[in-house]
Formats: C-alpha cells, sequence, structure tokens
C-alpha cells in the first residue's frame, strides 16, 4: 500500500502571484526582515481581484485536451534575449533530483525564523544570464541579489523531515516585498504540516510588477533554484514533498516551474494563469496538478489560444493538456475529485501518483477563494507516494 505523501511534514508552497494586472492579495503583514530582527512592516499591496468560489459543476468548457503536450518553447521574447537558455537557467532535462531528508535537518534553525511571521532572507543568485540583465535592468532590486520569505511549521522540529510550500502572488506589489505574506499561502499561521516558502519578484523596468517568466533565459530559475538549495540546507526538508502554488503572475510562474523543474516540485496548484508561448523548454518529468480557473476570466483565459493571446498566453487549457500528456494519462475521462469542491474534476485515466484535477469555476479573475486555500493543500496531502 502506497504511503501518503506527506509522511512527513515539510511543504514549500510555491505559491506563486498572476502576471496578470491583478494586484497582491490583501493579508496581515506580518513580515519580519531576518537581517534586521525589524517589526512586521505596514506597507502592502491589496488584491483587486475576487475569491473565485464555485457555483458551477464540474464541466469542462474549452474544448478537450488536445492529443499530446506542447512540450518545446518557443524563441525569446525579443532579439535581445538570445534563442537559448542561459547558464543556470536550464532546459529539458531528464535527471532525477536527490530525493529524500535534506543536509538541513539536524541543524539549528535561523535564530529570526518562527512559526507567526513571514521572515525576509537575502539570498545571492547565480546562473542568471548576463544578456537577460543587460536587456532588462531590474526595477527596485536586483536579479541577483534578491530576497524571500519563510514562515516555520508550529513546533518546527529540526529532526523531522517537512513538506515545502512555494507561495506567489499576483502583479501589482511595487514595495519591493511580493512575498511578504507567503504569495499565495495554502496553509494558515499555526499549522504543523509545511515548511512555506513566500516567493519574492523583481520586475524588469517598464514591463509591470511581476515574475518575470515571460523570457527563454528567465531569471527566475535561477532564483528558485537558490531559494530551494539555501532552504535545504539550513532547514529539515523532505525533499519528495516539494510543491508549489501561485495566483495570477505567481500562477505563470508556478507553471514555469512544472514546465521547467518537474521532477523537482512534486505537486502544484495554480489559480489563474496559463502556460507561456515563450519559456524555457519542459523536460519530461511529471508533476500533479490543481489547476482553478474563472470561466469568465479575461486576463488568464482558458483558451486554447493560437495566436498567443493576452500575456503570450497559449490559455491554462493547454497546460492542462500538457501535463496530461506529460503524466501518461489515458483518455479524458474525468470523475467528481472531492464534494467539498464540486467544480473539480479528476481525469481518471491519469496515474494515482500524478492526477490532474481541473477546476473551471464560475467566476472572473481571482485567486479561487477556498479552492487554493484549502483545496491545494488537500490535494497535495493526498498523493501516494511515486
Amino acid at each position: 500500500m502506497a504511503r501518503p505523501l506527506f509522511r512527513t511534514a515539510l511543504a514549500f508552497t510555491l505559491l506563486l502571484g498572476a502576471t496578470s494586472c491583478g494586484k497582491d492579495d490583501a493579508a496581515p503583514d506580518d513580515t519580519v526582515d531576518a537581517s534586521t530582527g525589524g517589526s512586521p512592516g505596514n506597507t502592502g499591496g491589496t488584491t483587486t481581484a475576487s475569491g473565485g468560489r464555485s457555483s458551477s459543476g464540474g464541466s469542462v468548457s474549452s474544448g478537450g485536451p488536445a492529443s499530446g503536450g506542447i512540450m518545446a518553447s518557443g524563441g525569446s521574447r525579443d532579439d535581445t534575449d538570445g534563442g537559448g537558455a542561459a547558464p543556470g537557467t536550464g532546459g529539458a532535462t531528464s535527471a532525477v533530483p536527490p530525493k529524500g531528508k535534506s543536509a538541513g535537518c539536524g541543524k539549528t534553525r535561523p535564530s529570526a525564523d518562527g512559526a507567526t511571521n513571514f521572515v525576509k532572507h537575502d539570498i545571492t543568485v547565480t546562473g542568471v544570464d548576463p544578456a537577460f540583465i543587460d536587456a532588462h535592468p531590474a526595477n527596485g532590486g536586483s536579479w541577483t541579489d534578491r530576497t524571500y520569505f519563510v514562515r516555520l511549521p508550529d513546533g518546527y522540529d529540526p529532526s523531522k523531515p517537512y513538506p515545502v510550500t512555494f507561495g506567489g502572488g499576483g502583479c501589482g506589489a511595487t514595495d519591493g516585498a511580493s512575498g511578504k505574506n507567503g504569495g499565495l499561502s495554502t496553509l494558515p499561521q499555526g499549522q504543523k504540516d509545511a515548511i512555506q516558502i513566500g516567493l519574492n519578484y523583481v520586475y524588469p523596468k517598464n514591463a509591470g510588477a511581476c515574475f518575470a517568466d515571460d523570457f527563454v533565459n528567465t531569471p527566475d530559475l535561477p532564483y528558485f533554484d537558490a531559494v530551494l538549495a539555501e532552504v535545504e540546507a539550513n532547514y529539515c526538508v523532505n525533499r519528495d514533498e516539494i510543491f508549489a502554488a501561485g495566483f495570477s503572475s505567481g500562477a505563470w510562474e508556478t507553471f514555469l516551474f512544472s514546465c521547467a523543474r518537474a521532477g523537482v516540485v512534486r505537486g502544484i496548484g495554480t489559480a489563474a494563469g496559463g502556460l507561456r508561448k515563450t519559456r524555457p523548454a519542459c523536460t519530461d518529468q511529471r508533476v500533479a496538478a490543481m489547476m482553478v480557473v474563472g470561466l469568465q476570466d479575461t486576463e488568464s483565459p482558458i483558451g486554447p489560444l493560437e495566436p498567443p493571446g493576452k500575456n503570450d498566453s497559449l490559455g491554462s487549457a493547454p497546460m492542462r493538456d500538457d501535463l496530461l500528456a506529460r503524466n501518461g494519462c489515458d483518455g479524458t475521462e474525468t470523475e467528481p475529485w472531492d464534494p467539498q469542491y464540486p467544480a473539480c474534476v479528476k481525469y481518471k485515466g491519469c496515474p494515482a501518483a500524478y492526477p490532474v484535477v481541473w477546476c473551471p469555476i464560475d467566476a472572473t479573475h481571482g485567486d479561487g477563494g477556498d479552492y487554493s486555500s484549502k483545496g491545494f493543500w488537500k490535494f497535495w496531502s493526498s498523493l501516494p507516494s511515486p
């Protein structure tokens, strides 16, 4: 019998925010700077997107999965970006990443960290393509000197490996702290299940306050790699249980990880977002996925869109179809996933360890409400061992 995926407790909630026009989710301002030990800040973006609770049934209104997945990336966004992936940005790979306990098991946690506040950490990122830096100066920050935020589970035990959840928020935060409330947090304060990471975007000048994932040589892959490596070195992580989630810009970012860091990331949860035309190549690894999409969402439409629509998007349906193909799902027949989430259907032909759950809700561009804040963790924690 397969063990529960969350046999041990450590979840990197890659909850990433939206690349569309929606602003960051409003949340309690509970950030602490690990380098200064300062008190929580008082600034923060508010959300303009409504939470999307579902009253619709679970049918998919946007055309069924296409045969085969969209596996290769398009060209660079502009001529200055070059055509190939930069060192550290990673292309397609079949390499199996290290699993099991991380090197941080047994170490004393950084003194400023705790279960109450998201604490800011500074990090140096290597492997960013110099051509990207030259072509796209960072607005209010640096592509190589970045930050992220950590909130530990209540009663954190350095000898016990935990899942990790990465979270990303939506566009609009111009204070340099888009991840200060966890980005898109899938677990409440005081939870005992996972380590939560809020990813923080640095955005190109004149390109909006969002993650910079719409490039073949995106700097956000080296950033993710650096944060994950540092978290595994400093905390007791179960490397079999790395998860990512996001709303809007964070959802686009999460799709980037599900494509270019599949095999590292065990499962994802997205609210809005979609598959970019321009992106690094996908790996051939499988990823469990729960996708919440708004039936009236014009910022991140379901699609499929060809030519690409707003935000260089092919739509969220092509991302679903890619995951169905990559995960080895047989057919397109669905069944209800969970009665608490009536909009969601599960594809019946997918491997038990790599399910795809599709949730078209009766909503515009929103963060998914309970579908994301509670449903993503329920989905991840139900996954059996691969």
